[in-house]
């Protein structure tokens, strides 16, 4: 201005509207772009936790899922049967077949136990061969008829290698925690189902055992 020797009675009077509605529409602009970098977030973080709970190779929950499924289970005291299933004899199916025919089976027996899975069940793959359902209700005889179910999937799971068919086989153990003296514990429930699936290897294999009837 000093230069041209202007003073601000040479410029006209700024329209306050036009300055109230510049300050609008950029408000609403930066608040939109909060907004879609929130949701963005949001996203990826829903993306990564999702992530961080599922089997890469099966889709399943993974371990970490099991834990934390049981423990709001716990808290909320719902009844549920526990069913920790593993393929019989699979370390040696797999040093004998390789380990890419042991990721063909490990996809195929979490399909063919997802197929009798119900909708308001939860699977896992819970580590290497074993596999973990969460069935809701306390009816452990419902429990073991929809495994014994399993059980019959997985056995007619047949797979070819170059090194010949494979024929596929699981045993599993079941726990009511309701039925095991009100134990409710995850470690606890996890341990339980564990040593009925130890009892169904031991009195020969592909076959399903209800920990209550072993006591």
């Amino acid at each position: 201005l000093g230069d041209h020797a202007l003073t601000s009675a040479d410029f006209a009077p700024t329209d306050l509207t036009v300055e109230m509605l510049f300050l609008i529409e950029s408000k609403s602009a930066v608040m939109a772009s909060a907004l879609e970098r929130n949701a963005r977030l949001h996203s990826a973080r829903v993306v990564a936790e999702e992530q961080a709970l599922t089997d890469t190779l099966t889709g399943l929950g993974n371990r970490r899922a099991v834990d934390l499924e049981l423990g709001r289970l716990a808290a909320r005291r719902r009844p549920f049967v526990l069913m920790h299933l593993d393929l019989d004899h699979f370390k040696q199916i797999n040093d004998q077949h390789g380990h890419r025919t042991g990721d063909e089976i490990l996809s195929a027996a979490a399909s063919a136990i997802s197929r009798i899975s119900r909708p308001y069940d939860r699977l896992f793959r819970y580590g290497g061969d074993e596999f973990v359902a969460i069935i809701s209700g306390e009816d452990s005889s419902d429990a073991f008829r929809v495994v014994e179910r399993m059980v019959e999937a997985v056995r007619g799971i047949k797979l070819r290698s170059s090194r010949g068919e494979v024929h596929l086989t699981c045993s599993a153990g079941l726990v009511s925690p309701s039925a095991a003296s009100g134990i409710v514990e995850p470690n606890q429930v996890l341990e339980l189902a564990d040593r009925a699936l130890y009892h169904a290897k031991s009195r020969g294999r592909d076959r399903a055992l209800v920990y209550s009837s072993l006591l």
